[in-house]
């Protein structure tokens, strides 16, 4: 994908300068912190613009439509955590509509933050399948 070969070249300069900046310094110091906060910005932008095209292609789902998804029937299992909704069918738990008390097609936000502390890398590998809408 274009993104990540572009934000995978832009971190190389970024490392490439903090090592300039540890090895020169000096009198280049103003230079590399110039050029490092315009990759920054580069990168800002890139993320925004794949924020941005990430919000066109999500369903919203209401508190009620996301109720649908709660793993019975052969119907898809989903749960929203920090507003966003993610895939959780066929997840290890997750095969009755239900994971420790936490019913697929539910906000799941504080039984995740109480549970996990938070703890986003655990959300990896769940496919982001939309937004609550608020």
């Amino acid at each position: 994908m274009l993104f990540d070969k572009i934000i995978i070249k832009k971190m190389r300069e970024l490392n490439e300068l903090k090592g300039m900046l540890f090895y020169r310094g000096g009198e280049y110091r103003e230079d590399i912190i110039n050029e490092i906060k315009y990759i920054v910005g580069d990168l800002e932008v890139l993320i925004e613009e794949q924020r941005e095209e990430f919000r066109a292609r999500t369903k919203e789902f209401t508190l009620e439509e996301l109720a649908m998804y709660d793993g019975r029937n052969n119907r898809p299992a989903y749960v929203a955590i920090n507003g966003s909704v993610y895939d959780v069918t066929g997840v290890q738990g997750f095969m009755n509509g239900q994971h420790f008390g936490v019913k697929a097609g539910t906000d799941a936000t504080d039984n995740f933050r109480r549970c996990h502390d938070n703890k986003r890398e655990m959300l990896g590998d769940l496919r982001i399948v939309g937004v609550l809408r608020q």
